[in-house]
């Protein structure tokens, strides 16, 4: 009933309507017409600064990712090639400070004698270590400043998917603008293609769906699971709508609930 009266009072504001009871349906095919025009206000941040954010943070990680795959190039550790940058944060952090040339037991931590002769010298070893720890150390300050970002831009998108998912929805579509205009059955299908096969090596196929993702999904068995994918998208689809009317004055997250109904909805279905 608020976002109902909400639509039909912004509508008020841009449109002298003659008749005070406007259908729920109506409001929703002029906000549709609103958005095709491109007439509406932005929202507080502009779509810019989050996609060109979260293009500079996925170059950031294809540098890093190279970066290692040279460093197990030299046999100083074995890398995976769809390993988190969490890890080789952590890995850094704990090797940061131990110069590895200095003793044989730091040399048989990392590789084999057979593969000495591949080593680089000791300056330029320390060298790396210090710029890769320079850089993840950026790559998570910039994920910080991403995910407070788009909690203010999209709260209840994010507390529903996560900032992540939120993130890479908006970069995908190029604007929340955009993905208001998506159905859910759009939404569902949003893949990584544009994202990784632009910005990024193939690390991730690019037939996976970006909500498949979620944690929600997670949660659910394999079986169930493209259920709760249509449930999510479509209660998604709404929380896009909600953050870009901008329902900030409405004391109350409907991401958050929606989440809570989701949960339920997951429990009951893998208990049938």
């Amino acid at each position: 009933v608020k976002i109902r009266r909400f639509a039909i009072s912004t509508i008020k504001k841009h449109f002298n309507l003659r008749y005070n009871k406007i259908n729920y349906l109506l409001t929703l095919r002029i906000a549709k017409r609103l958005l095709m025009k491109k007439t509406l206000i932005y929202p507080k941040l502009e779509d810019a600064n989050l996609i060109y954010d979260y293009a500079l943070l996925i170059n950031i990680g294809n540098q890093m990712k190279l970066a290692f795959e040279k460093l197990n190039e030299i046999r100083l550790f074995l890398v995976k090639k769809n390993q988190d940058t969490a890890t080789f944060f952590n890995i850094l952090k704990t090797y940061k400070n131990k110069e590895i040339s200095k003793t044989n037991q730091q040399y048989n931590m990392f590789c084999d004698r057979s593969y000495m002769e591949y080593f680089l010298n000791d300056s330029k070893i320390n060298k790396i270590w210090k710029y890769l720890f320079k850089i993840i150390k950026l790559y998570h300050s910039i994920k910080n400043n991403i995910f407070k970002k788009i909690f203010l831009y999209s709260p209840n998108l994010s507390s529903l998917v996560g900032e992540q998912i939120a993130v890479q929805l908006v970069f995908k579509t190029y604007g929340l603008i955009n993905l208001v205009k998506l159905p859910a059955s759009s939404l569902s299908n949003l893949s990584f293609g544009v994202i990784y096969n632009i910005y990024e090596k193939n690390t991730i196929s690019a037939k996976q769906k970006i909500i498949k993702h979620s944690y929600l999904v997670s949660q659910s068995n394999a079986s169930n699971r493209y259920k709760i994918i249509r449930i999510l998208s479509n209660k998604s689809s709404i929380c896009c709508r909600i953050d870009l009317f901008d329902l900030g004055n409405i004391a109350f997250n409907y991401g958050f609930n929606f989440r809570g109904i989701i949960e339920n909805k997951i429990q009951t279905i893998e208990n049938i």
